[in-house]
């Protein structure tokens, strides 16, 4: 199999978060060949964040393509040129006015690879201290909420914890650090 060829790529829609583009693709014998939503996105980061009493930070925040509030860590568009890490602490900072010098590169993932362009870069700040006030901004409206990392399982059951990314993150987590989801390490 080899990658399709794109024979245009048409912008049709520029929005502060994407733009959308029509792309004509087809398959390298030409055999098949289709239009194709295309959102460019800005990649992002998720931090799961560990204060020094072993208690995982989640912002609570309203979200408004679900119209209700989700659980999930820290997070955030990683700005043109940004180093992921460098947007992953300042995320944290912002959302929730904690500090590390402690991290933990977990990984990329692709957020939706069937139509969006961007990857998602996953992140661990253990021994998160507290340094200042949140700088949110101008839209948002977080609360921080702490939780016994023995609560994650139960919170992921019963459906408190169902945003995509940071269950992603968790997984990756585990991974890295073969542990189950009760963090120890």
């Amino acid at each position: 199999m080899k990658k399709w060829i794109t024979t245009s790529y048409i912008e049709n829609f520029r929005s502060y978060v994407f733009n959308h583009f029509i792309a004509k693709r087809s398959n390298h014998d030409l055999s098949l060949s289709g239009e194709f939503d295309v959102l460019e996105c800005p990649n992002w980061v998720v931090v799961i964040a560990r204060d020094e009493h072993k208690k995982l930070l989640l912002v609570k925040q309203y979200r408004h393509g679900i119209d209700d509030f989700t659980l999930e860590g820290p997070a955030g568009v990683i700005d043109p040129g940004e180093d992921p890490i460098v947007s992953a602490k300042r995320e944290l900072l912002e959302e929730t006015g904690h500090e590390s010098s402690d991290w933990t590169y977990l990984g990329k993932l692709s957020a939706n690879p069937a139509f969006q362009t961007n990857f998602c870069h996953f992140f661990f700040a253990d021994n998160c201290a507290y340094k200042m006030e949140q700088r949110l901004d101008p839209l948002e409206e977080i609360e921080i909420i702490l939780v016994n990392q023995s609560e994650i399982k139960e919170m992921i059951a019963n459906g408190e914890i169902h945003h995509s990314l940071y269950l992603a993150a968790l997984g990756l987590y585990q991974l890295h650090f073969n542990s189950s989801l009760e963090f120890s390490s």
